[in-house]
């Protein structure tokens, strides 16, 4: 294909820049994409990306051949004359001349040399010419005229008005903001817009627009510039997304946009603290007067009614209340002027709040006079009554913002920011008492538990009733995809981040082995080994000619040592022949089945003897260095066998020694790499045994000798290469606190460097590869954030960079299983947005690809266990789209993998965990399917392993954190299946697990875990609680008026399993009593719990018509009969008199239940039901 030249893509990024299609970073990445690629245009690669709409494209190809034409078909001429005009490219050239590209860097040459010509780079000002002839211009004199040159109106309110001006220092659009002329010559008015201006201009932060200067007119009117501000404001985000259907239209996108908003909401509470912090109320808070940037940015605008507090503020005194009628606080509206304190700034904010969850103003009358009267009252109707959608803790915030007192409001504008955070977080938040259910759903989508929270067991309890209500059962089914595809999404971030772990541990040995190789036949012993190995993964069945050559590497390293035993003179050598001898065994067992991994141990003991008995001898670097990195192969041996300590205490040893080394020698470049080297094992191991703040402060240390290197020696590849790995270990270790901000910066920044090192080196196939792996990492911690699309975009560019290798290179097989788990990475991102049907394809490509290298190698361990992973995967959305024997199917394959590889070496955790998770899985799809006591079996199986792993590394917390989640698991299992004591003492092991973990002071750095436990007790006492309930009706009476509708749910659900008509009848004689009563907060709804007492007694009709009573005592069981018929008019009555049957959706449910049906011939039940 033809190469598009690098002056011709130069000159349509200048147009598309000059003429506000892009942006500069846009021109500037687009350049860099073409250097990989010069087939294609930048045109075509901006439209690629979604930066330039087609049309627009062509609109521009256009342009710039007319303007080529006119300058003689010269493209330099065309450039400069551009550059003339216009001071939008000004020190352009010098960004792209960081290009490495000898073309580009050529043309970027020739730009700064026009750059440094033009008037513009001297005078940065703009000629009148090149603006209206009638323009505006004013602001201090500059050289060539007046700096701010009015272009066009742009908004009217209030006291003043906003005008677009062009800033001709330098060259930028500004907002010109001046007082409207029929308040222009008011000094009040004239002394409130300077106000305006001196706290708007004072207030330095990122959600405040700055302020560029303060200025007078000739006659003396006061104007300022500012910021100009491109985007929309929040009301009109908040209005598209209440229009857009419904909350209830694809529940996954709405989830994210409501998401957006809260976010941008938060940003808003951060500036109102920053704003209080500097004496400054806003007093005009409301959707209108905030601004959504382009690019994120959330802008609080229009200070104009702003006041200082303090004893030193000056007083102001009004006539009429100040601010928003529908939106200001009740002390506002009374005008009360000293009462006026951050509390009313936060009624705004709660007011604002209201807004974005119901798409309407607190308060919405007609007459100014009603809205001020209902304000000073706090009369508005709740957000669930506007919005029925609304969540119960986003109101319960809501509200508590708006109370009418100002001490029951929030404190701070930060206190108020922190709950929305803890909502998004799906954590409790301090303005709503969740009920016990609800906290166990939101354990249950955090853990690998079965589907069976409390919430769930509802759910259970209103299918054994029978009850077909229209609103009731599509709440419960909504509730149970989202349930779902969270749990599901955490344990694929659960499984990916073990991936990464283990797949950079394999990545750093086999750079240790390379970079230390003896020079005598040992080396090209393992190149035989290692090179050849790769090179025969390509070749299909190739299984059986791997395990015959490293077989026979190991015979002849065997007799190379044999030989180097007897030579005084050869002891290095000898260290490395045991050394390397020992990586060949770790290799055997990814191809071979047996006893690998002890046989290395073995050898890489004696390599370090031998290298101990060098060191007393003498203490030259590579003496030491050979000892040091036998210690390190000693403790990644230990690790892989699961014993972290004595890991650990080889690690520290090692350490030692470099520090030694790097003591001695400090500019010893080697030294410093094993010495970050060190580090990073000992960051390894403490990450392991669960001392996750000890891991981040090694890595730290890993990090800082890095970042040294690689400033020292800034052309050297492979310290780029080690700084990006730096990174990317701070950014796992940071996730694992939680920290997912700073985790996120730091994988950005391996990010960056890999991307500098893959424009650097475009051919290598391996720096690409590390790309494609830094763009899953920020790929992975932006799906945590809930930045669903960038999260996407990063697989995205995965997926491309790994395509692009395979077109070059098809048979490539690292590529081509990164290709595989880019697949499989974007159907985490669309599942967890609830894109689950296109999630399903990319993981059925996923396992296509890791089907078809299994067949080809079946004894390569590690495609057999991405074959597993992506099984799991498929059952994991099978699951979520309610499929579940779809997905029990492909859990039993990956059981049958998972099976084959534990049983091969029993001493890999890692085969050991998977098999445990297995049996998990396939517990998850029976219980789907009520198969509950294979479920039971399931996870009984995978509590023994987990009991194993946990007694044979005790100090491991991850391992002790599995078997507490395999207890819970078992315990909501048993709660399903209304065997409540049963649960409550798994609950019960659980909590003592995580108690002991706890006196251990392991949970510090873990508040997930320590919510945890809390969580873990409570489900422990509430089903003792059940259990209780369970045995004696009248103990429901004793519960708390929240639990007890729960409780009693539960109860009617079991004796309908038994068919106890009796207690059938007795629960819901209780649960139409507890109807009856006023509501408690986080109790189930009167007219759910009517609508059982109702569905309930007409269960218990049934079982008496074909008890046997009926036929030994008729007269007495048709009494008894007669008495269930009566409650169900009784309930009924009630139902009808509160409204709950003016639903026809509502009627025909119950209708369709069996059991009323059959009473639906007695006319005092027929009349409730008007449809024939």
């Amino acid at each position: 294909m033809p190469i598009v030249s690098a002056d011709r893509n130069l000159l349509f990024g200048v147009f598309a820049l000059q003429l506000d299609f892009i942006d500069r970073d846009q021109l500037v990445h687009g350049m860099n994409a073409w250097v990989l690629d010069k087939s294609r245009s930048l045109g075509d690669l901006l439209v690629e990306k979604g930066q330039l709409h087609p049309e627009d494209c062509r609109a521009l190809e256009t342009l710039i051949d007319a303007h080529l034409r006119r300058h003689g078909g010269r493209t330099e001429d065309s450039l400069a004359a551009l550059q003339d005009s216009s001071g939008e490219v000004a020190g352009l050239s010098q960004e792209l001349l960081a290009i490495d590209d000898d073309e580009l860097r050529s043309c970027a040459q020739a730009m700064a040399v026009l750059e440094s010509s033009s008037p513009l780079a001297e005078q940065h000002t703009l000629s009148e010419q090149d603006l209206p002839p009638d323009a505006l211009q004013v602001g201090v004199s500059t050289s060539t005229g007046e700096r701010f040159l009015v272009l066009r109106p742009h908004a009217k309110g209030g006291l003043g008005q906003v005008l677009i001006a062009r800033d001709r220092e330098l060259a930028r659009e500004v907002a010109l903001k001046e007082i409207q002329d029929k308040f222009a010559d008011d000094e009040g008015s004239r002394q409130q817009f300077l106000l305006e201006a001196e706290i708007t201009g004072s207030l330095e932060h990122p959600g405040v627009v700055p302020v560029y200067g303060l200025g007078r007119y000739p006659n003396g009117r006061p104007y300022y510039a500012m910021r100009f501000i491109q985007g929309e404001s929040l009301r009109s985000a908040a209005d598209r997304f209440h229009s857009a259907e419904g909350w209830s239209a694809r529940p996954g996108e709405r989830r994210v946009e409501l998401r957006k908003l809260l976010n941008h909401f938060i940003d808003v509470c951060n500036v109102i603290e920053y704003a209080f912090s500097r004496n400054v109320l806003h007093r005009d808070l409301k959707p209108d007067n905030i601004m959504l940037g382009k690019y994120g940015e959330t802008l609080v605008v229009d200070w104009g009614l702003a006041a200082r507090i303090g004893p030193t503020a000056p007083i102001r005194t009004s006539t009429r209340p100040v601010g928003t009628p529908a939106y200001m606080s009740p002390e506002q509206a009374d005008m009360e002027r000293d009462s006026l304190t951050i509390a009313s700034d936060i009624y705004c904010l709660g007011a604002t709040l209201y807004y974005l969850l119901t798409g309407s103003a607190p308060l919405t009358d007609r007459t100014w006079g009603e809205v001020l009267e209902k304000a000073r009252q706090g009369k508005f109707r709740r957000p669930r009554e506007v919005q029925p959608e609304t969540p119960r803790s986003l109101e319960a915030i809501c509200l508590k913002a708006m109370s009418l007192n100002p001490d029951d409001r929030y404190a701070t504008p930060a206190s108020l920011a922190s709950d929305i955070e803890h909502w998004l977080a799906d954590e409790p938040v301090a303005a709503f008492r969740e009920p016990i259910w609800q906290s166990a759903l939101r354990w249950g989508r955090r853990h690998r538990t079965l589907a069976a929270t409390a919430a769930a067991l509802l759910v259970t309890a209103t299918a054994a009733l029978g009850i077909g209500l229209v609103v009731v059962k599509q709440e419960q089914l909504r509730t149970e995809g989202q349930r779902q595809t969270a749990v599901a999404a955490r344990q694929m971030a659960d499984r990916n981040a073990a991936e990464a772990r283990v797949a950079q541990e394999l990545a750093e040995a086999e750079a240790r082995r390379a970079d230390r190789q003896s020079a005598l036949a040992l080396s090209a012993l393992k190149t035989m080994v290692f090179d050849l190995q790769i090179k025969l993964k390509d070749v299909p069945a190739a299984h059986r000619v791997r395990r015959d050559l490293l077989h026979t590497a190991i015979d002849r390293l065997r007799q190379v040592a044999g030989n180097l035993e007897t030579d005084a003179e050869a002891n290095h050598s000898l260290v490395w022949a045991h050394l390397d001898l020992g990586d060949i065994f770790l290799k055997a067992g990814s191809v071979d089945e047996g006893d690998w991994t002890r046989q290395a141990l073995e050898l890489y003991e004696r390599g370090n003897a031998i290298a101990a008995q060098l060191a007393e001898q003498r203490q030259d670097p590579q003496t030491l260095h050979d000892l040091a990195l036998s210690l390190d192969k000693l403790g990644d041996v230990r690790l892989a066998l699961g014993d972290a300590g004595a890991a650990e205490t080889f690690y520290r040893r090692g350490l030692v020694i470099n520090q030694q080394r790097k003591a001695a020698s400090p500019g010893d470049v080697a030294a410093a790499q094993d010495l970050a080297v060190s580090h990073n094992n000992l960051g390894d191991v403490k990450l392991r045994l669960g001392d996750v703040s000890a891991a981040r402060a090694e890595y730290a240390v890993s990090l800082e000798i890095a970042r040294q290197l690689a400033q020292a020696e800034p052309g050297n590849p492979e310290a780029r290469r080690n700084l990006s790995v730096s990174y990317d270990r701070l950014g796992a270790v940071n996730v694992e606190l939680g920290s997912l901000p700073a985790a996120r910066d730091a994988y950005l920044q391996s990010l960056e460097i890999n991307r500098q090192r893959a424009l650097g080196e475009p051919d290598n196939i391996k720096v690409r590869i590390d790309l494609a792996v830094a763009h899953h990492h920020v790929g992975d911690v932006n799906l945590q954030l809930d930045r669903g699309e960038q999260a996407l975009e990063s697989f995205r560019e995965s997926l491309a960079i790994c395509e692009s290798l395979i077109a070059a290179d098809p048979d490539n097989t690292e590529a081509r299983r990164m290709l595989s788990v880019s697949h499989q990475r974007m159907g985490n991102a669309l599942m967890q947005q609830g894109e689950l049907e296109l999630a399903k394809s990319h993981f059925e490509k996923c396992q296509q690809r890791n089907q078809a290298t299994a067949e080809a190698d079946p004894a390569n361990t590690v495609a057999q266990r991405d074959l597993a992973v992506a099984h799991e995967k498929l059952g994991d959305v099978n699951l979520a789209l309610r499929d579940a024997a779809a997905a029990l199917a492909h859990y039993q394959q990956m059981f049958a993998l998972a099976e084959k590889l534990a049983a091969a070496d029993p001493a890999d955790t890692q085969a050991q965990g998977d098999l445990a998770i297995a049996h998990s899985k396939m517990g998850d799809a029976y219980a789907d399917q009520d198969q509950l006591e294979s479920a039971r079996q399931s996870h009984q199986a995978a509590l023994q392993i987990s009991q194993q792993l946990a007694a044979a590394d005790p100090a491991n917390l991850q391992t002790q954190a599995d078997l507490a989640a395999a207890r819970g698991r078992l315990g909501f299992l048993e709660s399903r299946d209304f065997a409540f004591q049963a649960a409550a003492e798994h609950f019960a092991a659980g909590v003592a697990l995580l108690e002991s973990l706890e006196n251990q002071n392991k949970l510090e750095d873990y508040p997930l875990f320590q919510e945890w436990l809390s969580e873990q007790r409570e489900m422990a006492r509430f089903c003792r609680e059940a259990d209780r309930v369970l045995a004696d009706v009248a103990v429901a009476a004793e519960a708390s008026p929240g639990e007890a509708g729960s409780l009693l749910s539960l109860r009617l659900a079991a004796m309908l399993r038994r068919g106890d008509a009796m207690e059938v009848a007795r629960t819901a004689q209780a649960l139409g009593e507890l109807a009856e009563r006023p509501p408690a907060e986080g109790s189930l709804a009167p007219v759910t719990l009517l609508l059982q007492a109702v569905q309930g007694s007409a269960a218990a009709a049934a079982l008496l018509r074909g008890d046997h009573l009926l036929a030994e005592l008729p007269e007495a069981g048709a009494k008894q009969h007669q008495a269930m018929v009566d409650q169900v008019v009784h309930w009924l009555s009630i139902a009808k008199d509160r409204g709950a049957l003016s639903d026809a959706a509502v009627r025909v449910g119950l209708r369709q239940d069996p059991a009323l049906q059959s009473l639906l011939e007695l006319p005092a039940v027929a009349a409730f039901f008007p449809e024939k």
